[in-house]
Parts: structure tokens; sequence; C-alpha cells
């Protein structure tokens, strides 16, 4: 299997080349090429949902643990606890 960073590149990658190049096989037309290259970002984004959805398949994200929780927590009271010193040297 591909590294992940292959599978987006050719999720994407390949859908928006194909497109451009059909886009000016097909028509000239600049509504015509838009329509074109509006279905590959579609079907790029359709490549990205698969790949997304096999990745996490693969690699589970398990519940949030007690100790991330309290860590996350203090994290923000820490943020909390500098906009209070820097609004109060703001004000003096």
């Amino acid at each position: 299997m591909l590294a992940i960073s292959w599978q987006v590149a050719l999720a994407v990658g390949l859908p928006l080349l194909g497109a451009a190049w059909l886009s000016q096989q097909v028509t000239q037309d600049v509504g015509g090429q838009l329509i074109v290259i509006t279905l590959g970002l579609v079907v790029a984004g359709a490549g990205m949902y698969g790949v997304i959805r096999r990745y996490l398949e693969a690699h589970p994200v398990g519940p949030t643990t007690d100790a991330a929780r309290r860590a996350g927590e203090l994290w923000e009271r820490e943020i909390a606890e500098r906009a209070r010193r820097k609004e109060t040297s703001e004000t003096e």
C-alpha cells in the first residue's frame, strides 16, 4: 500500500490532471472547461474522502483519556491567565 502522501497526491492530482486535459480536448469554451474542471474537483474530493476513510479505519482514534483531558484543561487555564494578566497590564 502506498504511503498516505502518495495516496493523497494520486487522489487529487489524477482527477485534476485528467479534467484539465479533457477540458482542452473537448471544448475551447471557457464555461465548458470550468464545468469539466469542477467535475474533476468533485472526483478529487470523493477520492480524498476514500483516502481519509481508509486511514481512519486503519488507525482508529480512541476515546479521550483522563490525562489528556486534564492537560487540555490546564492549557486552557494558562491561556485564560495570560489573557487576564494582559488585560490588567493594559488598564494600568
